[in-house]
């Protein structure tokens, strides 16, 4: 009995890294150009504060997924990568450093070895959150569900507080990134 409870941890744990490379290897097939990229960022980043006051970020996250270089939009000495497709943010360990213009920072290391669990999952169109996102607590109870429009919260969202239950005071119908009115009933 144990030896197959163990089996079955290791084919489901088989099957998850199967599915994260499966997903990988789809998002490149949609996106030829592209290449995955992880991106760190914490609560009160420049990252966090452009996401909507409601969906701002609990814990230092991990996203991975595809970015297509633009040659043709140099950015300071680089090149704009906007996100395309399905990406996957995870809570994720960080150490404190220190740079040398005496600045603190944190320091992420890959989504394999640091995360705490998924903090957040949907698309983009050309850095543009598009379609359904779900996001999470740090504890694993779901956080907020619900569908974006040209970048803007719209349609139907459901919060939850971290103990599991309704978050009625967020909960509602949005438009244009501002919530109109309470879930409908």
């Amino acid at each position: 009995m144990r030896q197959a409870l163990a089996l079955s941890v290791l084919l489901v744990l088989a099957a998850c890294g199967e599915t994260r490379a499966s997903r990988e290897a789809d998002q490149l097939a949609r996106f030829p150009f592209g290449e995955i990229v992880e991106d760190g960022f914490g609560p009160g980043s420049a990252d966090d504060l452009c996401r909507p006051a409601d969906l701002r970020l609990c814990a230092p996250v991990l996203g991975r997924g595809v970015c297509v270089t633009r040659h043709d939009l140099p950015v300071q000495g680089g090149f704009a990568s906007p996100r395309w497709g399905v990406w996957t943010y995870e809570y994720v360990r960080t150490t404190p450093h220190t740079g040398p213009e005496g600045r603190v920072g944190l320091r992420f290391t890959d989504i394999q070895t640091s995360s705490l669990g998924v903090e957040a999952e949907g698309e983009y169109a050309s850095d543009v959150p598009i379609g359904l996102w779900t996001y999470w607590h740090p504890n694993g109870a779901k956080r907020a569900e619900g569908t974006f429009s040209a970048g803007k919260m719209s349609g139907i969202w459901q919060f939850w507080k971290a103990d599991g239950s309704v978050d009625s005071e967020l909960s509602g119908l949005y438009a244009g990134g501002a919530r109109t009115s309470a879930n409908p009933r």
